[in-house]
């Protein structure tokens, strides 16, 4: 099968963004796949939710009294609105942690709205800002628990590193991970698109108590996991606790649904790296296999058939997935 997403100005078709997925049984059985899903690439901040799991296993949630808001936002890709700024200065500040020990450097928000309301006010972005400022506060979080120096804690070398990746390859069955560096800094993981889907499986089905707990704080906090106009936010508010989703960068999204008893994990890379197919392709996935029907779901317009707009706001077309049967 092939997986796209057809952007259309007017009537007429005008770019194309292929794609690479796969949907994985409890088993790992595949009951969906495309041409070619041992496709390696970045899993990017995809990978959140694996990165928190020391902080869980070391008893660091614990220890520190993180609250499943706390847990959600330390795995988010955020856009640094007010409560996910105050959520994260909480921590810190209960658990004498500066945002100077903070390594993923600043930017302005994700968030198109927020970001234009706080360069008006002319704000200064400092780390906090950056969308993962949660994980890497509960990187430090982690290290201070066990033991582990603070100090250069993105360092692949790093204990704190080396046992997230020992940690996703005891879940993926492979130890020959190449790791390269991510846009905050941190380590980031080469998997191919079934180790992800494999790795969300886990996130929403697995017996560990640790995964467990990211998933339940996850999607009881969906909008610490992301925010306003985002759709990792709007699709687990929908899916009340049956879903799990976490964008990464470049095209690529992991995803997790409970459904009809069952658990499958699902993973996306759109090929050119266009953020703007993944959301749509996932959900023609979900509408195909008659999991879920975007279409009964209005806020999901934007992001299941969405209108593209010119600075005017007149619409001049619209983008829409599907999936081609060889």
């Amino acid at each position: 099968m092939k997986l796209v997403t057809n952007v259309f100005r007017g009537d007429e078709l005008e770019s194309i963004h292929f794609g690479e997925a796969i949907v994985l049984d409890s088993n790992g059985k595949s009951v969906f796949q495309t041409e070619n899903p041992n496709l390696m690439m970045y899993a990017r901040s995809s990978v959140k939710p694996f990165q928190a799991y020391p902080l869980v296993a070391s008893g660091a949630v614990d220890t520190f009294h993180l609250s499943s808001r706390e847990l959600a936002v330390c795995c988010a890709s955020h856009n640094a609105e007010t409560i996910h700024l105050e959520t994260v200065r909480q921590i810190q500040k209960r658990t004498n942690i500066s945002e100077d020990d903070l390594m993923c450097g600043a930017h302005p928000p994700m968030e198109e709205k927020e970001a234009e309301r706080l360069m008006r006010e002319n704000v200064q972005f400092t780390a906090n800002y950056n969308n993962c400022s949660g994980k890497h506060t509960g990187m430090l979080l982690a290290s201070k628990q066990l033991g582990y120096p603070l100090q250069d804690y993105v360092n692949p070398e790093h204990p704190l590193q080396q046992d997230i990746v020992n940690l996703l390859a005891e879940q993926i069955g492979r130890d020959d991970i190449h790791i390269g560096i991510d846009g905050c800094s941190a380590p980031n993981f080469y998997l191919s698109v079934r180790e992800l889907a494999l790795l969300f499986q886990h996130l929403t089905h697995s017996d560990d108590p640790v995964l467990t707990q990211i998933f339940n704080a996850m999607t009881q906090e969906p909008y610490l996991v992301a925010g306003r106009n985002r759709f990792d936010t709007i699709i687990m508010q929908i899916m009340q606790g049956r879903a799990v989703s976490k964008i990464g960068a470049e095209g690529v999204r992991g995803f997790g649904i409970r459904y009809d008893g069952q658990t499958y994990g699902i993973a996306i890379k759109v090929l050119d790296g266009a953020s703007r197919g993944s959301a749509s392709m996932l959900l023609t996935i979900l509408k195909y296999l008659g999991w879920f029907n975007p279409e009964n779901y209005p806020e999901l317009n934007d992001y299941y058939r969405p209108l593209i707009k010119n600075h005017a706001g007149v619409k001049v077309g619209y983008i829409e997935s599907e999936i081609i049967q060889d």
